[in-house]
């Protein structure tokens, strides 16, 4: 398989604090390459380190054979962008800002089409500032894909989309992948990311922890699935020393406030303590039936909805 995209040694620095240090990456032609990591671990800089958009400290990029800051011009044309934000004037109507993009371009997509294809074509005469955070999502993909690239970076493709509209984007870009596109997401859905990428990288601190397929990821885990295997691989998840803990806590709390009946506990201070141990027990449990229940009781009955929101306070534990 051809190489599309090839990273060796890519390292940056803000500050004398490292964001990324030597990333190494290979992505082949046809592929869809997903880059998880928490928020802060150096996804969105990774990015713009490979695309050149912003200067790395040391390492090596190719995309298409081409040197991302010198032969910008030549990349520019075969090289789909959607940043994880974007700004464009309120006042531009959605098939507009499509004409404006195509005539950057020598030889552009018809932008009609991709607006029909996500669900955009009803908005083409809506105003850009009027369309909501789903509508602007997909307005962005779209914008991405009309150079008609052979490469697409794609930042949090799918945030604010609801859950039909999520599938339709995965079904369109499955398509054209199948057409020979290379795709490089980042994304927090690991369900999308099951679904669309043939590898993955996880990054924690700046470095890859783990680099290779889904299935190889679950495997070197002790889980089954990608979301739990992800999260044993970045240490977010608690370990079991502290799941036991709070078990513990959990336990005392049903026994003060009857057996975790969510209305039988007091409001103030030890009633929101006790809904926020409820809460974790149900995650430990994994009844989302349960944790659905507590939150409905803890945000309407009553006014403990900052500590839901923002967690208890210090002092709680």
């Amino acid at each position: 398989m051809d190489e599309t995209i090839k990273v060796t040694g890519l390292s940056k620095s803000y500050a004398g604090n490292k964001v990324i240090s030597n990333i190494e990456l290979s992505i082949g032609t046809g592929q869809v390459f997903g880059l998880l990591g928490a928020n802060g671990a150096g996804k969105t800089t990774t990015i713009e380190c490979i695309l050149g958009t912003r200067k790395a400290d040391a390492g090596s990029v190719s995309i298409l054979g081409l040197n991302p800051r010198k032969d910008r011009k030549q990349l520019f044309e075969q090289v789909g962008v959607q940043f994880q934000e974007a700004s464009y004037s309120d006042k531009i109507k959605v098939w507009e800002l499509c004409e404006e993009t195509a005539c950057l371009y020598r030889k552009a997509a018809n932008y009609e089409e991709l607006l029909r294809q996500f669900g955009l074509w009803e908005k083409r005469d809506a105003f850009v500032n009027e369309l909501s955070g789903g509508q602007k999502q997909r307005l962005f993909i779209v914008l991405a894909l009309l150079p008609d690239p052979r490469v697409v970076f794609l930042d949090e493709l799918t945030t604010g989309l609801d859950t039909k509209a999520r599938r339709s984007v995965w079904k369109s870009l499955d398509a054209l992948k199948q057409k020979g596109l290379t795709i490089f997401l980042s994304s927090h859905f690991m369900d999308e990311v099951e679904v669309l990428c043939d590898t993955i990288a996880i990054l924690k601190d700046g470095n890859f922890i783990f680099t290779g397929t889904v299935q190889e990821a679950i495997h070197q885990s002790p889980y089954d699935n990608l979301e739990e295997a992800y999260l044993w691989f970045t240490g977010e998840e608690e370990t079991d020393d502290e799941c036991h803990n709070a078990e513990n806590r959990n336990q005392a709390v049903f026994s003060r406030y009857g057996h975790g009946d969510l209305r039988t506990l007091p409001a103030g201070r030890d009633g929101g303590t006790a809904r926020y141990h409820l809460w974790k027990s149900a995650r430990f449990r994994g009844s989302k039936l349960f944790l659905f229940r507590a939150v409905l009781w803890s945000n309407f009955h009553d006014c403990n909805l900052r500590r839901w929101r923002y967690g208890p306070p210090v002092g709680d534990f």
